[in-house]
Protein backbone atom coordinates (compact mmCIF):
# COMPACT_ATOMS: atom_id res chain seq x y z
CA UNK A 1 0.00 0.00 0.00
CA UNK A 2 0.77 3.23 -1.09
CA UNK A 3 1.64 6.58 1.64
CA UNK A 4 0.98 9.64 0.82
CA UNK A 5 4.08 10.83 0.07
CA UNK A 6 4.27 8.20 -2.57
CA UNK A 7 7.07 5.46 -1.81
CA UNK A 8 6.17 1.90 -1.73
CA UNK A 9 8.35 -1.35 -2.34
CA UNK A 10 7.98 -1.59 -6.20
CA UNK A 11 9.83 1.83 -6.33
CA UNK A 12 12.42 0.15 -4.09
CA UNK A 13 12.15 -3.01 -6.21
CA UNK A 14 12.62 -1.34 -9.61
CA UNK A 15 16.24 0.73 -8.05
CA UNK A 16 17.35 -2.97 -7.33
CA UNK A 17 16.97 -4.06 -11.22
CA UNK A 18 18.68 -0.58 -12.19
CA UNK A 19 21.45 -1.45 -10.20
CA UNK A 20 21.93 -4.97 -11.86
CA UNK A 21 22.60 -3.27 -14.70
CA UNK A 22 24.50 -1.22 -14.05
CA UNK A 23 26.66 -3.35 -12.44
CA UNK A 24 26.67 -5.33 -15.64
CA UNK A 25 27.01 -2.07 -17.30
CA UNK A 26 30.35 -1.62 -14.79
CA UNK A 27 31.91 -4.38 -16.08
CA UNK A 28 31.85 -3.60 -19.45
CA UNK A 29 32.98 -0.22 -18.89
CA UNK A 30 36.11 -1.70 -16.51
CA UNK A 31 37.30 -3.86 -19.25
CA UNK A 32 36.98 -1.14 -21.35
CA UNK A 33 39.24 1.10 -18.94
CA UNK A 34 41.75 -2.53 -18.96
CA UNK A 35 41.74 -2.49 -22.80
CA UNK A 36 42.66 1.29 -22.66
CA UNK A 37 45.08 0.58 -19.76
CA UNK A 38 47.30 -2.02 -22.20
CA UNK A 39 47.68 0.83 -25.24
CA UNK A 40 48.93 3.56 -22.70
CA UNK A 41 46.32 5.96 -22.97
CA UNK A 42 44.74 5.20 -19.34
CA UNK A 43 44.02 8.25 -17.15
CA UNK A 44 45.20 7.03 -13.83
CA UNK A 45 43.02 8.71 -10.71
CA UNK A 46 44.56 6.68 -7.86
CA UNK A 47 47.07 4.20 -7.85
CA UNK A 48 45.72 1.02 -9.85
CA UNK A 49 41.87 3.15 -10.01
CA UNK A 50 40.83 3.22 -13.79
CA UNK A 51 38.05 5.26 -12.71
CA UNK A 52 36.84 8.18 -10.04
CA UNK A 53 33.23 7.24 -9.52
CA UNK A 54 30.46 9.44 -7.48
CA UNK A 55 27.57 7.13 -6.94
CA UNK A 56 25.19 10.17 -5.56
CA UNK A 57 21.98 9.49 -3.60
CA UNK A 58 22.94 5.78 -2.81
CA UNK A 59 23.32 4.77 0.76
CA UNK A 60 23.37 0.75 0.20
CA UNK A 61 26.49 1.33 -1.56
CA UNK A 62 25.36 -1.99 -3.83
CA UNK A 63 27.04 -0.16 -6.96
CA UNK A 64 29.24 1.71 -5.14
CA UNK A 65 30.86 -1.69 -4.23
CA UNK A 66 30.25 -2.96 -8.13
CA UNK A 67 32.98 -0.23 -9.25
CA UNK A 68 35.49 -1.30 -6.25
CA UNK A 69 35.42 -5.00 -6.82
CA UNK A 70 36.32 -4.18 -10.18
CA UNK A 71 39.54 -1.47 -9.33
CA UNK A 72 37.52 1.91 -9.78
CA UNK A 73 38.03 4.36 -7.14
CA UNK A 74 34.16 4.63 -6.13
CA UNK A 75 32.41 6.30 -3.52
CA UNK A 76 28.54 6.90 -2.26
CA UNK A 77 26.63 9.63 -1.37
CA UNK A 78 23.79 10.21 0.65
CA UNK A 79 22.16 11.95 3.24
CA UNK A 80 21.52 8.97 5.09
CA UNK A 81 24.32 7.01 6.53
CA UNK A 82 25.51 3.90 4.57
CA UNK A 83 24.08 0.38 5.09
CA UNK A 84 26.74 -1.43 2.37
CA UNK A 85 29.38 -2.05 4.95
CA UNK A 86 31.98 0.85 4.33
CA UNK A 87 31.73 3.71 5.68
CA UNK A 88 35.29 4.79 4.13
CA UNK A 89 33.59 5.13 0.91
CA UNK A 90 30.74 7.04 2.09
CA UNK A 91 30.20 10.67 2.00
CA UNK A 92 27.20 11.24 4.37
CA UNK A 93 25.64 14.59 3.40
CA UNK A 94 24.24 17.18 0.94
CA UNK A 95 25.47 15.57 -2.66
CA UNK A 96 25.44 18.63 -4.36
CA UNK A 97 28.55 20.14 -3.73
CA UNK A 98 30.40 17.06 -4.82
CA UNK A 99 28.94 17.94 -7.90
CA UNK A 100 31.85 20.48 -8.75
CA UNK A 101 34.81 18.12 -7.93
CA UNK A 102 36.64 15.72 -10.32
CA UNK A 103 34.81 12.81 -11.23
CA UNK A 104 35.18 10.79 -14.16
CA UNK A 105 31.48 9.17 -13.60
CA UNK A 106 28.21 10.20 -11.80
CA UNK A 107 25.59 7.66 -11.55
CA UNK A 108 22.96 9.52 -9.86
CA UNK A 109 19.11 7.91 -7.89
CA UNK A 110 17.63 11.22 -7.13
CA UNK A 111 14.55 10.72 -5.33
CA UNK A 112 11.81 9.88 -7.26
CA UNK A 113 9.04 10.12 -4.34
CA UNK A 114 7.40 13.69 -5.25
CA UNK A 115 8.12 13.39 -9.71
CA UNK A 116 7.24 9.66 -10.62
CA UNK A 117 4.25 8.57 -11.67
CA UNK A 118 3.38 5.99 -9.07
CA UNK A 119 2.34 8.66 -6.90
CA UNK A 120 0.16 11.16 -9.25
CA UNK A 121 -2.44 10.74 -7.19
CA UNK A 122 -1.11 13.34 -4.93
CA UNK A 123 0.64 16.00 -7.63
CA UNK A 124 -1.51 18.86 -7.16
CA UNK A 125 -1.02 18.56 -3.16
CA UNK A 126 2.92 18.42 -4.28
CA UNK A 127 2.90 21.24 -6.83
CA UNK A 128 1.12 23.81 -3.86
CA UNK A 129 3.27 23.03 -0.66
CA UNK A 130 6.23 22.84 -3.35
CA UNK A 131 7.60 19.36 -3.08
CA UNK A 132 7.06 18.56 -6.77
CA UNK A 133 9.44 21.85 -7.87
CA UNK A 134 11.93 20.72 -5.34
CA UNK A 135 12.49 17.34 -6.66
CA UNK A 136 12.54 18.27 -9.97
CA UNK A 137 15.59 21.27 -9.18
CA UNK A 138 17.35 18.69 -7.44
CA UNK A 139 16.84 16.25 -10.49
CA UNK A 140 18.13 18.96 -13.04
CA UNK A 141 21.36 19.51 -10.73
CA UNK A 142 22.20 16.10 -12.24
CA UNK A 143 21.93 17.02 -15.63
CA UNK A 144 24.54 20.30 -15.86
CA UNK A 145 27.35 18.31 -15.07
CA UNK A 146 29.35 19.46 -18.63
CA UNK A 147 32.57 19.12 -16.69
CA UNK A 148 32.14 15.63 -16.07
CA UNK A 149 33.14 12.74 -19.13
CA UNK A 150 29.97 10.24 -17.93
CA UNK A 151 26.89 10.92 -16.53
CA UNK A 152 24.15 8.38 -15.53
CA UNK A 153 20.60 9.65 -14.16
CA UNK A 154 18.10 7.07 -12.99
CA UNK A 155 14.45 7.33 -11.97
CA UNK A 156 11.15 5.40 -12.74
CA UNK A 157 8.86 6.65 -15.44
CA UNK A 158 7.32 10.34 -13.94
CA UNK A 159 7.18 13.63 -15.14
CA UNK A 160 10.75 14.71 -16.15
CA UNK A 161 10.28 12.95 -19.40
CA UNK A 162 7.89 15.83 -20.50
CA UNK A 163 9.71 18.31 -18.28
CA UNK A 164 12.83 18.00 -19.07
CA UNK A 165 13.54 14.99 -22.36
CA UNK A 166 12.72 11.37 -22.84
CA UNK A 167 15.04 8.64 -21.54
CA UNK A 168 18.28 7.50 -23.91
CA UNK A 169 17.53 4.07 -22.68
CA UNK A 170 14.38 2.20 -21.07
CA UNK A 171 15.24 -0.87 -18.46
CA UNK A 172 12.53 -3.10 -17.91
CA UNK A 173 12.61 -5.06 -14.34
CA UNK A 174 11.13 -8.22 -16.24
CA UNK A 175 13.85 -8.47 -18.45
CA UNK A 176 15.86 -9.61 -14.60
CA UNK A 177 13.24 -11.60 -13.20
CA UNK A 178 10.73 -8.74 -11.61
CA UNK A 179 7.24 -8.60 -12.25
CA UNK A 180 7.25 -4.36 -12.55
CA UNK A 181 7.53 -2.69 -15.75
CA UNK A 182 9.17 0.58 -16.91
CA UNK A 183 12.26 1.99 -15.40
CA UNK A 184 13.46 4.66 -17.08
CA UNK A 185 17.10 5.30 -17.49
CA UNK A 186 17.94 8.81 -18.58
CA UNK A 187 21.72 7.93 -20.08
CA UNK A 188 23.47 11.52 -20.54
CA UNK A 189 27.29 10.80 -21.99
CA UNK A 190 29.27 7.57 -23.02
CA UNK A 191 26.63 5.59 -21.85
CA UNK A 192 25.75 2.53 -23.50
CA UNK A 193 22.64 1.46 -24.67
Amino acid sequence: MRDAGGADQTVWDLGRCMRVQLRRWAIATALEARATAASGNRIVLQEGAAMRVLVACEESQTVCKAFRALGHEAYSADLQSCSGGHPEWHIQGDVIPLLSWSWDMVLAFPPCTHITNSGARWFEIKRKDGRQQQGIEFFMKFTHLEHIRRVVIENPVGIMSRLWRKPDQIIQPWQYGHGETRLLVYGLREFPH
